[in-house]
């Protein structure tokens, strides 16, 4: 074997460490990615306001109104996310959420909210966010 064909042989060896060193790279990327965005999701709290919450609340009917206080966790559980599917606007807390809307609120200090609320029998809500 050539001394020309032994460095075209080693430079294609090299070549395919470093590609395969790359594919692992973006792989490990990937993962670590993917696992961010889980840890995210898991970080979530959602609250759904379904079709017809005005309508059953001014009937008198509370069995499906979710509860009057909401518990967030700095670092664990800190995005409160509310989905109004109703046909009315609804105030969650300082929030206002319109009919097919979505809120995302993120939580980054600790505290307490107590204000009203259109979809709780009680017409209130308090919403908590603790320390880790």
């Amino acid at each position: 074997m050539s001394a020309a064909t032994r460095s075209v042989r080693a430079h294609a060896v090299g070549w395919r460490w470093i590609a395969t060193l790359a594919l692992a790279m973006i792989a490990a990327s990937v993962a670590a990615f993917r696992g961010s965005i889980l840890r995210e999701e898991a970080r979530r709290l959602v609250i759904v306001i379904p079709a017809g919450t005005a309508e059953r609340l001014a009937a008198g009917d509370v069995s499906s109104a979710p509860p009057h206080r909401i518990e967030l966790v700095l670092g664990v559980q800190d995005v409160l996310i509310i989905r109004n599917e109703d046909k009315v606007w609804h105030q969650v807390g300082p929030f206002r959420v319109a009919p097919g809307h979505t809120l995302i609120q993120r939580f980054w200090r600790p505290g307490t909210v107590r204000q009203s609320c259109t979809m709780t029998a009680s017409q209130e809500v308090e919403i908590v966010v603790r320390e880790r």
